[in-house]
């Protein structure tokens, strides 16, 4: 495929989603190793939650019906006849006329099926005295109200969060069934690019896209190694390239665009399949997609802005269906605060900042490292779009990092 031939934003997307599957293969891990790992099957309550009949407040457990004829002229006086702490259960049942204090979370007596707070109430010794009628139910949380036995706590899919972590834990699941985490290999490219542990010497450049890709991946759930730096050299390349053969997804950055030193489309046309060359998008117009062996190998822009757009938009998604989990951008309609000039013909997408009113474009080149630092969202900028004026409205895809 030639370079320059440019496919669609959503042609290049759609034709990666068809080469990438959820991984094969699961395993059972315990619950503070879960953190963003995919469950491969539906987590089942096997109790009810509360498992009893639960008091919500500090206050005296009672039958509802007892309470029906009191009023603050006429109130209506119970025996108490239990103290019941959370973690203990009650010894007997309440009969008619009899009231148990109950603890925020402690279980209620059978035949209680309501709790007057403490401070609806009024204590002397062993007589409680209930000035006002209360529902049945009121301050009470019954048997499997949160969550039932049977009921699905997590579906399958989910990548799992702190939240869905704790409901697991609060059913009382030590360890759940997850699908593999893709293997992912990143790979930095350019005779100019050295990593921060190196001394700095005169036209030499750190490398950003390698920390970024590496963390990114990391932070999404995945199993993901760095490979190292590669130089201008099809030989290292290629050799780089071949250490990531068993991987499910190989990224590499620079080196993808037409210069004397932009080696991919060789090195690729060579050791398997390029599947697209050029996307209609701007920033990362030169990204390039290739399968070799049964690794997906995605060359990404070597400038950090077109790099880190590109992660996003294109390869966070196969990243989510190798997970075997689904990807949605969070969106939000917001107003355009400056002016922007677009490229017509072009799909543009361009890092903004979020305030109150509006939204703030931040993008300073393909090649800042500062645009993202200040990006909170994405503005989607279609292809037949020449500027935008402030006040006109603006769809931004909300970052998630």
């Amino acid at each position: 495929m030639a370079y320059l031939k440019l496919m669609s934003f959503e042609d290049a997307s759609m034709a990666l989603q068809g080469l990438v599957n959820t991984v094969e293969g699961t395993e059972a891990v315990a619950l503070e190793d879960a953190l963003g790992r995919v469950a491969s099957e539906d987590i089942i309550s096997q109790i009810d939650i509360p498992p009893y009949n639960k008091s919500q407040m500090d206050g005296y457990a009672l039958m509802a019906s007892d309470s029906f004829s009191a009023s603050e002229q006429s109130p209506v006086r119970l025996r108490m006849v239990e103290h019941v702490d959370a973690g203990h259960a009650p010894r007997a049942a309440l009969g008619e006329g009899e009231c148990a204090y109950v603890a925020t979370g402690a279980e209620l007596p059978k035949g209680a099926d309501s709790v007057v707070m403490v401070e609806d109430a009024l204590a002397a010794q062993d007589e409680v005295t209930v000035s006002r009628p209360l529902a049945p139910g009121e301050n009470v949380m019954a048997t499997g109200f949160d969550m039932a036995v049977g009921s699905v706590v997590v579906p399958k899919g989910a990548k799992l969060t702190p939240r869905m972590l704790a409901a697991i834990s609060g059913v009382g699941v030590p360890q759940v069934k997850v699908n593999r985490r893709p293997k992912i290999a990143v790979i930095s490219t350019g005779s100019e690019i050295i990593s921060p542990s190196e001394p700095y010497t005169q036209a030499k450049t750190y490398d950003v896209n390698g920390a970024f890709l590496l963390s990114e991946c990391k932070r999404l759930g995945c199993d993901v190694d760095f490979l190292g730096i590669a130089t201008d050299s099809k030989d290292d390349l290629s050799r780089m390239i071949g250490l990531a053969k068993d991987r499910d997804l190989v990224l590499v950055s620079a080196g993808v665009s037409k210069g004397a030193k932009d080696l991919m489309e060789a090195t690729l046309s060579e050791m398997g399949e390029i599947i697209l060359h050029g996307i209609n998008i701007k920033p990362g117009k030169p990204t390039m997609a290739a399968m070799c062996g049964g690794s997906l190998v995605i060359g990404l822009p070597g400038h950090p802005t077109s790099c880190i757009l590109i992660f996003k938009m294109l390869v966070m998604p196969l990243l989510f269906k190798a997970m075997g989990s689904e990807h949605t951008f969070r969106t939000s309609e917001l107003t355009l605060r400056k002016r922007i000039v677009a490229t017509r013909g072009r799909k543009q997408f361009m890092p903004v900042s979020i305030s109150d009113d509006g939204a703030y474009p931040v993008f300073r080149g393909s090649g800042a490292i500062s645009s993202f630092l200040k990006a909170e969202g994405i503005a989607i900028i279609d292809e037949n779009t020449e500027y935008l004026d402030p006040g006109e409205s603006l769809k931004v895809i909300l970052l998630d990092d």
